[in-house]
This record gives structure tokens, C-alpha cells and sequence, in this order.
């Protein structure tokens, strides 16, 4: 609290960087992927101390398709790549992620699905330390049209973030 004694400020802090590519392999097949480097920080100004400050390198590849002009879909793994720059959260180490989604054009409205699941980092519970690493799993389905002069977009879906020791 700033109107106590001793007042804190906590400062979050971010960079990102990124790049994707899509090389042609054939008619309707596509190579796809990219890399991205992001940094995150949480620091206690008041105090002087880093809760943590991390670096992603995330690098993914994978083929994308088309079988028709109404279906597409995408497929992708990689891996994120997290260190510590400051603190002691993560150390060094390498997580899996994935991605697969399709769209359905149908008449004129767009349908897709997407799956996903990649490393997230949160701030933890305090004492000792101060960050959880845990996978984020999510499903979505999605459905987007034009009518009545408004673009529509109707969306359903779950996020669970756990640790791996829950569904």
C-alpha cells in the first residue's frame, strides 16, 4: 500500500520480438513457423528486490494446408526455452508447446477450432518463491459472419492452467 510506512510499488515489466515464415512445399501445402524472444520481469521498486525477471526463446515449425477454398488448417510444435536473468525461478529449461487449428468457410460465416497448449509462468504464492511455472491446455471454437450491417463473433472455449498434477 503507497499510504503505509513503507510504501511499494510493484513495476511489470516486458519486451517481446518475433518472426514468422510460410514457404510454399506444394499446391495447398504449406511449411510454416517462427521464433519469438520475450522477456518478463516483476520487481519490487519499494523494496529493491526482482520477484523474477525471464527470458522466452520460443522456436516452432509445422505444415499448413488447404484441401479446398472453404478448409484450411494449420499444425505446429516447438519448444519455449526459458532462463532466469534475474532470481532463481526457472534456471534453465525446455518445455514443449503445440498448436492445431481449422477453418471452415461456410457460405458467409468462418468457423474454426483451435487447440493449443505452452508453458505459462505466474507469479506464485510468496516466501521462498516468488513464481509457478505451469501448461497452459485451451480449446476454442469459434464462429464470425456479417449480418445486419455488424460483424458477429460468437466464441466458446476453456483455458486450464495447472502444474501437471490436476485435469
Amino acid at each position: 500500500g503507497l499510504d503505509t510506512a513503507a510504501p511499494q510499488t510493484i513495476l511489470y515489466e516486458g519486451a517481446s520480438a518475433g518472426s514468422r515464415f510460410r514457404a510454399p512445399l506444394k499446391a495447398g501445402l504449406d511449411l510454416i513457423g517462427g521464433a519469438e524472444i520475450r522477456e518478463e520481469a516483476q520487481r519490487n521498486d519499494g523494496q529493491g528486490f526482482t520477484y523474477y525477471d525471464i527470458q522466452e526463446q520460443a522456436y516452432s515449425a509445422g505444415l499448413s494446408g488447404r484441401p479446398s477454398r472453404r478448409l484450411s488448417w494449420e499444425a505446429e510444435f516447438g519448444v519455449s526455452r526459458l532462463t532466469d536473468l534475474e532470481g532463481s525461478a526457472v534456471g534453465k529449461r525446455d518445455f514443449n508447446r503445440g498448436r492445431l487449428a481449422v477453418n471452415w468457410r461456410y457460405g458467409g460465416t468462418d468457423l474454426r477450432l483451435a487447440a493449443g497448449s505452452a508453458p505459462k509462468y505466474v507469479r506464485g504464492p510468496g516466501g521462498a518463491r516468488y513464481f509457478e511455472l505451469m501448461r497452459e491446455n485451451s480449446a476454442r471454437a469459434e464462429a464470425e459472419t456479417a449480418a445486419l450491417g455488424w460483424n458477429w463473433l460468437g466464441r466458446a472455449g476453456f483455458y486450464n492452467t495447472n502444474n501437471n498434477t490436476n485435469l
